[in-house]
């Protein structure tokens, strides 16, 4: 594996050059934005532990003409997935091969939102992205008036992370992601998460949303009726447990989010669509997420390990 970020002040240059700066003709990708602080609230969002930017998490992006999609993996109970779909680009490029195709890399995420951090500036700022193959290289470019700024970053050769895909539910509410907010706020009642679960049922009789947290001494339930929720699509009887520090993992990004969506299968598998403000966007952007249920406590401690693990 290869892990490289550099970050140079190229200065400034003339208008009439800046085009010969950044192309690269042998580039499998190449695209443009304005909107680099949404980009970069998208990616951040996926970032679902504390870490120093060098310890990732490890990514996978996915390349075709719909987009960029950026997933990664927390052990075997969660996974997360944001699309840069290309409405959010004012320019995209793929080569020939590439656009028929599509490809992937690997990318370490801490890494790349750090630089998008020291790149992302007023909204007005263009932001370039390239990906060569033959150099393992993905580069961030900045264009602010006649200054260039450059990051160069080392992809990484890793398995692929698949996306989180929309399947079949029995059940699917929409929510303010402010309700959702309170309710983790509320939930905070002991310092010690890792043998709190978090249990999620849904009900017809009477129709409402229950969200029930536990410890090995304390319990904390709160209850939501249909006129509480935005859409409530329940068609039977659901109940599942998760660990509820990979609960809040997921839910991180709810400032700055809008609504969500919780979509429950009967095996239990939990989806979450969380939308992030576009601002003046005409789209609508989500992040991901896909939460197995667990079984026991002692699968809470496995999991934990396991998070921990990766995260080292």
């Amino acid at each position: 594996m290869q892990r490289e970020a550099s970050l140079q002040r190229a200065g400034s240059v003339r208008a009439g050059s800046l085009h010969t700066f950044y192309q690269d003709e042998e580039a499998e990708l190449q695209v443009s934005t304005e909107s680099a602080n949404t980009i970069t609230t998208l990616l951040s969002s996926l970032i679902l532990k504390n870490e120093k930017a060098t310890d990732g998490p490890i990514a996978w992006c996915s390349v075709s003409e719909e987009g960029l999609v950026f997933s990664v993996q927390l052990a075997n109970t969660m996974r997360a997935s944001a699309r840069l779909s290309r409405a959010l680009f004012t320019e995209w490029r793929l080569s020939d091969e590439a656009g028929s195709q599509g490809f992937g890399f690997g990318v370490n995420l801490g890494t790349l939102v750090e630089c998008l951090r020291i790149l992302s500036g007023k909204d007005e700022n263009t932001l370039r992205i390239s990906y060569n193959a033959a150099s393992t290289k993905l580069r961030l470019t900045l264009v602010e008036g006649g200054a260039v700024t450059e990051c160069d970053l080392g992809t990484l050769d890793t398995e692929e992370i698949l996306p989180v895909a929309e399947e079949g539910s029995t059940a699917r509410i929409v929510l303010d992601s402010a309700l959702l907010s309170e309710a983790l706020s509320d939930f905070q009642f002991s310092a010690d998460e890792k043998n709190q679960r978090l249990r999620l049922r849904t009900g017809l009789n009477p129709p409402q949303l229950a969200l029930l947290v536990t410890s090995d001494d304390l319990g904390c339930e709160i209850t939501y009726p249909p006129s509480a929720l935005t859409s409530f699509d329940v068609s039977g009887d659901l109940e599942a447990e998760y660990s509820f520090s990979f609960v809040r993992m997921a839910l991180r990004s709810l400032k700055e989010s809008d609504q969500t969506c919780l979509r429950l299968r009967e095996d239990g598998v939990l989806h979450l669509a969380v939308r992030i403000k576009a601002g003046e966007l005409a789209t609508e952007l989500f992040v991901n997420f896909l939460l197995t249920p667990l079984v026991s406590v002692d699968e809470i401690e496995e999991e934990e390990m396991g998070a921990s693990t990766a995260g080292g």
